[in-house]
This record gives C-alpha cells, sequence and structure tokens, in this order.
C-alpha cells in the first residue's frame, strides 16, 4: 500500500494541471501551465476566446490505476475525446461556445489526475462514469476575457425483484469559471477556479442499509502571469491550490469500526515559473522550474479507537524543459523531460503504538513527438519511447513491454482543423 500511495503522490505533484492532449504531452505535462496551447482550455477558461472555430479529435493510451480486491495496479486506457468550438456571430461578436464529447470522466480523487493521496475506501469517488457534458463558453472584451465551464457525469442502476427493492447512482459535477485581462502592454494573466461534487449511493436488493455520500467536495484556484521582458523571453510565473473532503456514510451507521479510518481530506499547493525562449519564428523552449510544492491528506474521519494517521508529500524542486521546432513547414519535432525532487512521510499514532515512513528520491520522464501541418489540419503524435531503439513492432516484431500505449509505436494522437 505505501508504494502505491508513493506513485500516486509523486505523479500528481508533477502534473500541477490537467493537459492531456498530444502536444502537451510530448513537452512534458509538467510544462502545461507555462505555455499556451488549446488543450489548456479545461484548465484555463478563459482562453477559450483565443481557439474559436477548430473542430479537435484526440485519441491515445493513458495509465490509469485499477482498484484490486488487495491491491492495484496500472492499467493502458483507450481515450478519446471529440470537439469544436464555434464563434457566434460575426467577429465571435457574441462569445464562443466550446462541446466536446467523450465516453468517460475520472473521478476526482483518482490517483493519477489528482493531488494528494488517495486511499482510506474512497474508491467510490475513483471510477470511471460515462460523461454526459462537457461544454463551454467564452467572451472577449477589450483588454479582458472570461471562460464558464460545465462538466457532468453520471450513470446508474435500478432494480425491483418482486418489491425488493436497490439501487447504485454515481455522479461528478464540476463547474469552473476563468479570467484573463492585460497588464500593461507587456503582460496578461489568467486565473481560474473549480468546484467539483459527487454523488454516490448504494444499495444492495432487499437490503435496508444504503450507503451514500457525506463529505463530497473539492474546489481549487490558479493563477499564472505571462510577462515578455524582452523579444525573446517571457516569464510565466504559476501558482495552484486545491482542497477537498471526500467521505461515505450509511443509513444505519453501521458500515464501519471503532478502530477503522475512511474517506480522506487534503490539499495540494504547487509554486512554479517558466521561461518562455522564442531562439527564432521555428524554436521554443521553456525552461520550467517549481520551486516548492506540498500535498498532505489524512482520513476524513475515523472511529474513537482508529489513532491518527497522515500522508504528506514535498517537492523540492521539481524541473521540466521542453523543445518544439519547426524542421520543416509541415513538420514539428518535440521533445520534454521533467525531474522532481520528493520526499515522501507517512506517519501514524494510536494508542500505545507510532510509526513514521519516509521515503526520498527524484524521478525523471522524458517524452517524444511529431506535429504534421497539411492544409487546414495540425496532427500531433506522441511517440513511443522505445520506437527510436526498436524501430516499432511494424519493422522488427519486437514490441517494447513498458511503454506508455503497451507497444504501439504512436501512443497518442490529436487531430485540429481550422475552419
Amino acid at each position: 500500500m505505501k508504494k502505491v500511495l508513493l506513485a500516486l503522490i509523486v505523479v500528481a505533484i508533477a502534473m500541477p494541471a490537467f493537459a492531456s492532449e498530444t502536444r502537451i504531452r510530448t513537452l512534458g505535462p509538467m510544462i502545461a501551465p507555462y505555455i499556451e496551447d488549446d488543450a489548456n482550455v479545461f484548465t484555463w477558461y478563459a482562453t477559450l476566446p483565443s481557439y474559436a472555430n477548430l473542430v479537435t479529435i484526440t485519441a491515445g493510451y493513458e495509465d490509469v490505476y485499477v482498484y484490486g480486491d488487495d491491491r492495484g495496479y496500472y492499467d493502458d486506457y483507450l481515450m478519446s475525446k471529440f470537439g469544436m468550438t464555434y464563434g457566434l456571430g460575426e467577429d465571435n461578436h457574441y462569445g464562443v461556445l466550446g462541446l466536446w464529447w467523450e465516453e468517460s470522466t475520472i473521478g476526482p480523487t483518482f490517483g493519477h489526475d489528482t493531488w494528494g493521496p488517495t486511499g482510506y475506501g474512497t474508491a467510490q469517488f475513483d471510477e470511471w462514469v460515462y460523461n454526459k457534458w462537457n461544454v463551454m463558453y467564452g467572451y472577449q472584451m477589450e483588454g479582458l476575457s472570461f471562460g464558464l465551464y460545465f462538466n457532468r457525469a453520471d450513470n446508474g442502476e435500478y432494480a425491483d425483484m418482486d418489491g425488493d427493492k436497490g439501487e447504485m447512482h454515481e455522479a461528478y459535477t464540476t463547474i469552473g469559471l476563468g479570467v484573463r485581462f492585460d497588464i500593461g502592454d507587456a503582460a496578461y494573466a489568467d486565473v481560474a477556479f473549480d468546484y467539483t461534487t459527487v454523488s454516490w449511493t448504494f444499495q444492495d436488493v432487499g437490503a435496508t442499509e444504503k450507503i451514500t455520500e457525506d463529505a463530497n467536495s473539492m474546489m481549487g484556484f490558479r493563477g499564472r502571469l505571462f510577462y515578455e521582458w524582452t523579444d525573446m523571453i517571457t516569464w510565466v510565473p504559476y501558482i495552484s491550490y486545491r482542497m477537498g473532503d471526500f467521505s461515505i456514510k450509511s443509513s444505519e451507521d453501521t458500515y464501519y469500526a471503532d478502530d477503522e479510518c475512511w474517506g480522506f481530506k487534503g490539499f495540494h499547493f504547487d509554486l512554479g515559473i517558466a521561461a518562455n525562449l522564442h531562439v527564432n519564428d521555428e524554436t521554443l523552449i521553456i525552461v520550467a522550474i517549481e520551486p516548492y510544492g506540498m500535498a498532505k491528506a489524512e482520513p476524513s474521519q475515523c472511529g474513537p479507537d482508529a489513532g491518527d494517521e497522515s500522508y504528506k508529500a514535498t517537492l523540492f524542486p521539481g524541473m521540466a524543459f521542453g523543445f518544439e521546432n519547426d524542421v520543416k513547414d509541415w513538420l514539428t519535432f518535440r521533445a520534454g523531460c521533467d525531474k522532481v525532487f520528493v520526499k515522501y512521510t507517512e506517519e501514524y499514532t494510536g494508542e500505545g503504538t507510532s510509526s513514521e515512513y519516509n521515503w526520498t528520491g527524484a524521478p525523471f520522464n522524458w517524452y517524444l513527438g511529431l506535429g504534421f501541418h497539411v492544409g487546414d489540419f495540425d496532427i500531433d503524435a506522441m511517440i513511443n519511447k522505445e520506437v527510436p531503439f526498436s524501430m516499432g513492432y511494424w519493422l522488427t516484431g519486437f514490441q517494447p513491454y513498458n511503454g506508455y500505449d503497451s507497444g504501439a509505436p504512436i501512443g497518442m494522437i490529436s487531430a485540429t482543423y481550422h475552419y
């Protein structure tokens, strides 16, 4: 269990914001807050007016954490997202509308995409739920723009067998607000807020006990600034804070024993700065450092005999590098890497006993990608890191075992059409 929590929290700190589309992934997910990209509309909602009249298609594999009976494991999940943005009126006079279609939404406490340790029996909030709505609206004014975001996912079952009723229902709802505004002639800023709630209900057929959500919300605040210091260098400071509380309860107060804990509550704080180096018209280099970050969690509720426990990870520091070059008018090469120096601490204090576990390390990841530009299309591909060494299984018959994408030469692909 310690290794599972450690893996989750290291990746969480290294991924301060959600930007999983292909260009972001190939420059490195840690780079996401520090660059402009249409993928970032799902984090910086007020950027939507900058990306009007686009069709976007993304498909690829992503490592996800799957809960088992006694332990979890990572598996590849084929994800996809189709969408479009549309300017309302001449020159987007009435704003920009965005609508995306996808199969499912990850629960807000899901390990690879959250802000702290998971566990404590909160698997109910970590599942994939069918997505119903993924909608956004943005409006541009002189020196100011704003964006609104709404995401809803839910599915459920209901049974009635000769009068014995049962129910299973789960849903995630996220609303978000973002603002972008000018600061003088050389700078502009983004700020964003989101609030997510979870509903969860379970009742066996014929049972009188019903289990539902208790604490069930998470909120986040973030901000960044683009300051054009010189024609070559743009500074981008960034800050993010998330907090939440998740747990479940029983209608008959019998679900947990006095010596158990359940649910979790905590926060994640992240601080960083990057330099975007526009070396020339063809080359962009991003160098980012996050000097400090912390994620901390503890059980949301405990019985009187359960004791106290807490989980904490401290980043000091994290670093990332991204490189993008237009080799030809029709071809772009991308590469990126990130390294985080992290310390993980697990503490427990109970009646007559106490324990402490510490781990320190410096995980390193690197990424490769290509972009193709054909007419009104931009097509980006994330390349499996084994491809340069094996030339892909289509030539050699060798299929890498530990790739992003079960050995496929391309792990993710995005197509953007401008109309």
